[in-house]
């Protein structure tokens, strides 16, 4: 028999991943800010990917999601000093474009028929 659990927060695990064509409805819960610094094996340089943390709208639950420069960009200058924080954004990232190194990224600011489900803190 599965046991049925309902997740209440993550420690440490690993980051929502994008899949191209695939629509993310989410709440920013927190600001982006800069996630584990990775050595990028061709240059040894080490970067910070950004991330933030959101509420999947789907089951409620918090994760963490990384931001590519396309979502930071229009984030950040829609909504100055933070302010997308609270709000929900339904993404879809595609493809890369042509004759650039970013994917596409469709994003809408949305707003939920039923809020998604809020977990208690401890």
């Amino acid at each position: 028999m599965a046991v049925v659990y309902n997740l209440k927060k993550t420690l440490g695990g690993s980051l929502w991943k994008w899949a191209d064509g695939e629509e993310k409805v989410f709440t920013v819960v927190s600001p982006i800010r800069a996630g584990k610094a990775v050595s990028n094996p061709r240059s040894g340089i080490a970067n910070a990917p950004d991330v933030m943390t959101v509420r999947d709208a789907a089951d409620g639950n918090e994760k963490e999601i990384l931001v590519g420069a396309v979502l930071r960009a229009n984030l950040t200058e829609t909504y100055p000093n933070d302010t997308y924080v609270g709000l929900t954004f339904a993404c879809t990232q595609g493809p890369v474009k042509p004759g650039t190194r970013y994917k596409t990224m469709a994003i809408a600011e949305v707003e939920l028929e039923e809020p998604a489900p809020k977990k208690a803190k401890k």
